[in-house]
């Protein structure tokens, strides 16, 4: 990629930061929020704590064309409120849903396939999701399908021993284990210590 196109994807995701900011100030004066008009304050985290607070709600939220994970997640952040990932904005409550639309048909395909090889498992979503957000500049969400591909298949001599209940679905329960196991290599290569010491703990009865 040239100087020129990296300043034009630069100047994209400043506009499309600016066009957050807008909404948020939008949403600010809808709820006449108080401080909405002292520069002093940031409008993100405002309406950010506003939208976290259980006692607001229900509400629901629309990202609408979120084409490129970088607006979200930029590759290099700074330090301060104001230069924090947008994502970070994004209240997790219960008091409301954010629904994100995306132009990009193969990223609904990848999710698709990902949700249908964990067996439609909540925790076996919840693990792979955690697993990708931490990697996200490093793990695509294709990449965590091949990867759970190829570690599922290699493990299947063992994971087909897992009975630990005998009523739950085989190929549920595989799901589960093999994205843990993705996570602890990940853990082994990076912090060899902390592995052992999981190692030895799974030894102990909670």
């Amino acid at each position: 990629m040239g100087l020129g196109a990296k300043m034009l994807s630069l100047k994209r995701k400043n506009a499309k930061r600016a066009r957050f900011e807008e909404a948020y100030r939008n949403i600010a004066d809808k709820l006449q929020l108080p401080g909405r008009d002292d520069p002093k304050r940031n409008v993100l985290q405002l309406v950010h704590a506003w939208l976290c607070d259980e006692e607001n709600g229900p509400w629901m939220m629309v990202l609408d064309n979120a084409d490129s994970v970088e607006v979200l997640f930029p590759r290099q952040g700074t330090h301060g409120s104001r230069d924090r990932p947008l994502a970070s904005f994004l209240p997790k409550t219960g008091r409301g849903s954010i629904i994100i639309t995306s132009r990009n048909t193969d990223a609904a395909e990848r999710l698709a396939d990902l949700v249908d090889d964990l067996n439609y498992m909540p925790l076996a979503i919840t693990q792979a999701a955690a697993y990708i957000k931490r990697r996200r500049l490093r793990m695509s969400v294709s990449a965590y399908v091949d990867e759970f591909r190829r570690s599922h298949k290699k493990k299947a001599s063992l994971l087909n021993r897992d009975g630990g209940d005998l009523r739950r679905d085989e190929g549920a329960s595989n799901s589960i284990v093999t994205t843990w196991q993705i996570t602890f290599e990940q853990i082994r290569r990076e912090r060899p210590s902390a592995a052992n010491l999981l190692s030895f703990m799974s030894f102990f009865n909670p």
